[in-house]
């Protein structure tokens, strides 16, 4: 069974290829294919056409009935229910919103900021809402969030506008019942626990809410190598599986009736199933819970049946089991993570004791560089280590109690929550430590992430050699586990650039690369719990093994242009920033200022030492050239700062537009001296102030350049090759763009 099913995950894999989803015609010469080469027996092949086929089917599903994106921010005042756990965030809280009424019924992901009221799972809202496609910033090598919302289910995203109308309440929590009670216990641990980062952790841990999870410590858990200990993992049922069962065992033999004990096996089978499957619910249904809770139910069936099966056949039939209803499940971060580590457990734990753990961990580690790389974009270094002393406290300290306390609440409220209060202050001393190893330099290693072929060829050779350890097999994983580590991209050469303008909302943040060196203009804005430097600037840069920038170049103030400064000096070593002194810089940006990297000159044009101006119009301007090329980095200059601009401004080839299409910007007069052929702007889709302004891009169009956008057409890149500009400028949406992404 275990190759057929590899080759139907191979077939929904190459599904995540598309750009665009096949027809009906294709999809049912598809079908007709699979049925025939199943009928022949080529079953591999057959079962590779029918896993392309089901994910190509999902996805037609999972796209039908969204809104389209032309009715982005339509107001939509409706009533609904409550069907998630509200989680807080910094600044707002986030949960899901079942639309009820007439019209189709939406699941929307709802943000509610500055909340007036506390909502509960099962309530039924009338909430005033302005809904979002799903549509969010594309950028190569960052999370792709619009995936992850369509294989969550939801249709679109919106936020509560209060001034649309009140939210009010309309009738009591109703319904869900597992829902509410992970929002009783997390109530629970908010309560017991005084410290905020602990009750968040185990919040986590024990219903599956991290919502409160400061961002911090997120990034500490990744880089020590614990994350998976710090979320509900298949650790977790299965340990509850076994105190049911023992409990189950010890109750039997303290009451139980002789004229029970034959059928008392079957039915504590029975009873443990269901309780697995309780607890799953009750831990918020991830797929490793559901993974553990699908393995314990056909154990129990391969028990009762009196039937023999292999661990890989069973694993194999797990997957079988999440993937065939939900195809696009291929596509999270947990199923490789939980596959994977399940896999290198059922075929690497050879012996007991120190030896056989210190083997096991070395394959885990070994095993999941590729997808954590893929995941996170590099591996913790540290993390074997950590773990070893990590893992056993985890298993037999932590998680027995964690369980005791939940068993607890319902029967003995007082001391389950003193339970929770004395692993709070067990757990608080941890994160020092733990911070302390994550800050080292060293913690984690941040490469290249691969090409996802790469990855998954690699991480198939490391467990063909858990599999089949013969020398061949370790050869061949070590060589594909070293051609990851190994693999940087192309760089530019000498004399020749790289420009990406990166896709993050309202703001700007552009890189620029030359053989060498590599400089960021600008670092996008910031918002309460979070930056675009933080969630986009930062993985990009990392994703192309870029782990330390020459320069930093702040052009002015505002929140949107240098809002993300800090995470980016705390994320990565930054060897000179230029930009105004309000923002802690080593250097004022002045025109004049000039330096060469490999072939390629700078010069800051703007603004003068001397010139009376700020804010907007005092932003630094900066023009790029090489033999052939020319490109002019603008940022927010108006109407003063344009003309004085206008007194040394060189003709460009490509503009980056002013004041991201504003129309205080973008004058006849600069449009007519820069004379490009092509114009980037910078703003974000459907943009709140309508930008870029029609007649800004009208203005530009006419002088005879070609116009970008970020919001419409995702990141933007333009490479100037061999003294020349080359092909000009492309947008990641339809270059790397896939079926799921909106258009």
């Amino acid at each position: 069974m275990r190759w057929p099913v590899l080759a139907l995950l191979v077939g929904i894999s190459a599904s995540y290829w598309l750009r665009a989803l096949p027809g009906v015609g294709l999809l049912a010469l598809l079908a007709g294919l699979s049925v025939l080469s199943l009928t022949v027996r080529w079953r591999l092949v057959g079962s590779a056409i029918l896993g392309f086929l089901l994910a190509c089917l999902h996805g037609h599903f999972a796209l039908d009935g969204e809104p389209p994106c032309t009715e982005q921010r339509q107001r939509l005042e409706t009533s609904g229910r409550i069907v998630s756990v509200p989680e807080q965030r910094p600044g707002k809280l986030d949960f899901d919103f079942q639309t009820l009424g007439s019209g189709p019924s939406l699941k929307l992901r709802v943000a509610w900021y500055e909340a007036s009221e506390a909502p509960a799972v099962g309530e039924r809202w009338r909430l005033p809402l302005r809904l979002r496609c799903r549509r969010a910033h594309l950028n190569p090598g960052v999370f792709d969030r619009e995936l992850d919302l369509l294989r969550r289910g939801y249709a679109a995203t919106a936020y509560v506008a209060p001034r649309d109308g009140q939210p009010r309440r309309e009738a009591a929590a109703d319904g869900w019942p597992i829902q509410r009670m992970r929002e009783v216990v997390g109530a629970a641990i908010t309560e017991a626990v005084e410290a905020p980062d602990s009750a968040a952790v185990l919040q986590g841990l024990a219903v599956g809410l991290r919502g409160d999870i400061p961002r911090d410590l997120r990034e500490a858990f990744i880089k020590t190598g614990v994350a998976h200990l710090i979320a509900i993992s298949g650790l977790h049922v299965t340990a509850f599986a076994v105190v049911v069962a023992w409990s189950l065992k010890l109750a039997f033999r303290a009451v139980g009736s002789a004229r029970w004990a034959s059928a008392w096996p079957a039915c504590r089978t029975v009873l443990v199933v269901m309780a697995t499957w309780a607890y799953s619910l009750l831990a918020g249904a991830s797929l490793p819970t559901l993974r553990t809770a699908i393995a314990v139910s056909m154990v129990a069936l391969v028990y009762l049946g009196r039937r023999q099966v292999s661990a890989a056949d069973l694993v194999g039939a797990c997957a079988l089991a999440i993937i065939l209803p939900a195809p696009l499940e291929m596509g999270s971060a947990a199923f490789w993570l939980s596959f994977v580590a399940v896999l290198i457990l059922v075929f690497a734990w050879s012996s007991a004791g120190l030896w056989g753990f210190l083997k096991l961990q070395a394959s885990l580690s070994l095993a999941l560089i590729p997808v954590s790389m893929a995941v996170f974009g590099g591996y913790s270094r540290v993390g074997p280590l950590v773990n070893l002393a990590a893992i056993p406290v985890f298993s037999f300290l932590l998680l027995p109690l964690l369980l005791l306390a939940l068993a607890l609440m319902p029967v003995w409220p007082a001391a389950a929550q003193a339970l929770w209060a004395m692993l709070g202050r067990w757990l608080e001393p941890a994160w020092g430590p733990l911070s302390a190893i994550a800050a080292h330099p060293l913690a984690m290693s941040w490469l290249a992430a691969p090409p996802p072929w790469l990855a998954g060829l690699s991480m198939l050779g490391v467990l063909m050699a858990v599999v089949v350890p013969l020398p061949a097999t370790r050869w061949l994983a070590l060589a594909l586990l070293m051609t990851v580590l190994l693999q940087t991209p192309v760089r530019p050469g000498q004399g020749e650039f790289r420009l990406r303008v990166l896709d993050v909302g309202h703001g700007l943040a552009a890189v620029l690369e030359t053989s060498r060196r590599v400089m960021v203009f600008d670092v996008g804005p910031a918002w309460e719990g979070g930056s675009a430097a933080a969630y986009s600037l930062i993985p990009y840069l990392r994703s192309q093994g870029i782990r330390r920038l020459d320069l930093a170049v702040i052009s002015h103030a505002d929140r949107d242009h240098a809002g993300g400064l800090d995470d980016l000096v705390r994320s990565l070593a930054v060897g000179w920033i230029l930009g105004p002194e309000e923002v802690g810089v080593d250097e004022a940006c002045v025109a004049g200022r000039r330096w060469h990297w490999s072939g390629v000159e700078f010069e800051v044009l703007h603004p003068a030492a001397d010139a009376a101006l700020d804010g907007n119009d005092a932003s630094c301007a900066i023009r790029v050239t090489s033999a052939g090329c020319s490109v002019l980095l603008l940022a927010d200059p108006e109407r003063r700062g344009e003309a004085a601009l206008l007194r040394q401004l060189p003709r460009a080839d490509l503009v980056l537009v002013p004041h991201h299409g504003s129309a205080t910007s973008s004058g006849a007069a600069l449009v007519a001296a820069v004379g490009a052929r092509w114009a980037l702007v910078s703003s974000g889709f459907d943009d709140r102030w309508g930008l870029p302004k029609p007649e800004v891009v009208a203005r530009w169009r006419a002088a005879g350049a070609e116009v970008l956008d970020t919001g419409r057409d995702g990141a933007l890149l333009f490479e100037a090759r061999r003294g020349r500009c080359g092909a000009g400028p492309r947008g990641w949406r339809v270059a790397g763009g896939r079926w799921w992404n909106r258009q």
